[in-house]
Order: structure tokens, then sequence, then C-alpha cells
């Protein structure tokens, strides 16, 4: 079988854990906690439960397809973190990151010259 090659294109987001882009992505995503509880098969208290990490609980990865799909299209962004977590190489993280600093250049210069009005 040959091998392909998968190119993506996309601006990962930036959070350090899974645990922090699950909470963004289940608080940003439109929908009420109560509903995705629900489809998850939790009640809303153990949701939230699960969501701050009180004693001990952590987001079960069995469930992490079904999070995606429910909070859809915000919950691609797990998928997003995951691609760049895993399969991004160093190059290609320091060209974006290079990237965003170039775009970010010249508002940055633009700010500092109003500082020193």
């Amino acid at each position: 079988m040959a091998a392909t090659q998968l190119n993506l294109s996309f601006e990962p987001p930036q959070f350090d854990t899974l645990k922090e882009l699950i909470n963004h992505v289940v608080y940003s995503c439109g929908r009420q906690q109560k509903y995705i509880a629900a489809e998850l098969g939790w009640s809303p208290s153990q949701f939230a439960h699960i969501l701050s990490g009180d004693d001990g609980r952590s987001f079960p990865a069995e469930k992490l397809t079904d999070l995606i799909r429910i909070t859809a299209p915000t919950g691609h962004l797990i998928i997003y973190w995951l691609v760049d977590r895993f399969l991004s190489d160093g190059t290609s993280r320091r060209d974006r990151a290079l990237f965003a600093v170039e775009t970010m250049l010249p508002e940055l210069q633009r700010l500092m010259e109003d500082l020193k009005k």
C-alpha cells in the first residue's frame, strides 16, 4: 500500500491543555450545557463536575468524539488542536509563529509610537 500525504491548512487553537480546550468549546459553542450533558448521557451537575475537574474527574476519552459532534463546528477546534499537537512538525509550528509575529509587527510598531507620544 502506498503512503499518502495529507496537507491541512488551519490556525490551531492556542490552548495549553486539552482540558482548557474542551472547556472553551463547551462554553463557546452556543448550546446550553444542560443539552450537551443530556446528549452525552450525564446530568448537568455531573457534566459541571467533569468540566471543573472536581474530585479528580476528567473528561472521558470515549466521549470525545460525541462532544466534537455535539458542539460542531466549534468542536472541530479539538481536532485541529490534536493535529497540531501530534502531527505538526517543529518547522511548521515555527513557520506559523513567524508568520503571526510578522503579521502583528506593523500594529505593534504603531502602538509603540503611540506610547512614546
